[in-house]
């Protein structure tokens, strides 16, 4: 069982997919803002972080993202977002994948056990 930290704006997306992976096995923690997440990555061990981009605070959220790696290079983030990649910017060099959000959750939590498989890296 990995944990996951769910980093999402939408609360019925929150709903759904803390549903669909914690039925995987996962434990999941939600929260709603980078800045929340930063307090459960001080807090938690926590082995992915699943973020949409689209989070409130975008700007300065890069910017704690950034701190994030430094302080917890061990944590591997999968960028869940309905943006195209190319949107992803400075986000993508911390990212160890990239979903685009779909009403189909197979391709992210595929995603989440193939990062979960590579051992070693972020």
């Amino acid at each position: 069982m990995a944990t996951l930290l769910l980093v999402e704006d939408n609360p019925n997306q929150r709903i759904l997919y803390q549903q669909e992976l914690e039925n995987e096995g996962h434990l999941v923690v939600v929260v709603e803002t980078v800045y929340e997440a930063l307090s459960v990555l001080h807090r938690e061990n926590v082995d992915v972080m699943v973020l949409d981009l689209a989070v409130p605070r975008l700007e300065d959220g890069l910017n704690l993202l950034e701190k994030a790696f430094a302080q917890f290079p061990q944590v591997r983030v999968i960028i869940h977002t309905g943006y195209d990649p190319s949107a992803a910017g400075r986000a993508s060099e911390y990212a160890s994948g990239y979903v685009v959000k779909s009403s189909d959750l197979r391709y992210l939590k595929r995603k989440i056990e193939a990062v979960l498989g590579q051992e070693g890296s972020r």
